[in-house]
């Protein structure tokens, strides 16, 4: 009994220090700082997230980049898939010499044929050019989806001198079922934004700066984690080893037992289900309800709500 009481001191005192350390402190400024998609509960969202690069990719928003992203994002693509494009012609040398300023970027593009609805389409006509970029963070690839979204491209510019892009985008580079495709992560969008945000800050609105900060910030924290944030939780840790253990002993872990519980099942269902938990309970529902309804009196898609 008395080591017990021991140990709840030790740990109590480790607790306070870790409260006052300046690593702590740091760590709260990195994770508890505003974040416009945390404020709206959507920092997951597949679609918000499809919605944020098209508006990035595209040389006519609001953001006053012209095509500067749009370019940094297809060389990356380009070097990475230098064992999957076929034509030598596209590399990073012939992007960089473009001028995609009148480049269309859609949202949800039809492919001929009913292949399907693209995530992001990119079209360049006086440049000869079209990539295809499907994103997935949640959930995973349905069946043969990146073949028939190939095919589908194939169908529309066969008969044409336009070069073709296709990427696959997800938070760990998942490979893609269609060997056309490039897999890149979310940390190659995490360093694409950091080095635009770098570059180009002297030449774009607080705004956008601000945006495009709370998005870096959103990647790092929420999809595919950062190298600076481990490493300082790793300090923290084994600095305050006893503080961290009676931290998370104590924390309610109900919400891990729900998100993998959701995963299995939507791993069944199919590509069309989401989900959404908290540490009481978890929802499955159709993406086609959450983008067609919204719920009453909650940031969330929860859709016992509707």
């Amino acid at each position: 009994m008395n080591q017990e009481k021991s140990d709840e001191t030790e740990a109590l005192k480790d607790i306070e220090e870790l409260l006052v350390s300046p690593e702590f402190e740091k760590l709260e400024q990195k994770v508890n700082t505003f974040n416009f998609l945390e404020a709206l509960g959507v920092e997951k969202e597949e679609i918000v997230h499809s919605n944020f690069l098209k508006w990035l990719l595209d040389p006519t928003e609001t953001h006053g980049l012209k095509d500067y992203f749009l370019k940094k994002f297809l060389k990356n693509a380009v070097i990475k898939g230098r064992d999957t494009i076929k034509d030598e012609i596209i590399n990073a040398a012939y992007i960089d010499v473009l001028d995609l300023d009148d480049a269309f970027v859609r949202r949800e593009e039809t492919l001929p044929n009913n292949k399907g609805n693209a995530d992001i389409t990119i079209e360049s006509d006086s440049n000869n050019l079209f990539c295809l970029i499907e994103n997935k963070i949640k959930s995973t690839e349905g069946k043969d989806q990146t073949k028939r979204y190939f095919e589908g491209t194939m169908e529309k510019y066969r008969d044409t001198d336009f070069n073709l892009i296709f990427v696959y985008l997800t938070p760990t580079t998942d490979p893609p079922q269609s060997q056309e495709f490039i897999s890149i992560g979310y940390n190659d969008i995490r360093d694409l934004v950091a080095e635009t945000i770098d570059m180009k800050k002297s030449n774009m609105s607080t705004q956008v700066e601000s945006m495009l900060e709370q998005y870096l910030s959103c990647l790092e924290v929420d999809i595919m984690g950062s190298k600076d944030l481990d490493e300082l939780c790793q300090r923290i840790t084994k600095k305050h080893p006893k503080a961290v253990k009676k931290l998370m002993d104590a924390y309610p872990q109900e919400k891990n037992t729900y998100d993998k519980i959701c995963e299995k099942v939507i791993e069944k269902l199919g590509k069309d289900w989401v989900y959404w938990t908290s540490n009481s309970y978890g929802f499955i529902f159709k993406k086609e309800w959450r983008d067609k309804l919204r719920p009453i009196g909650s940031p969330t898609y929860s859709p016992i709500l509707y």
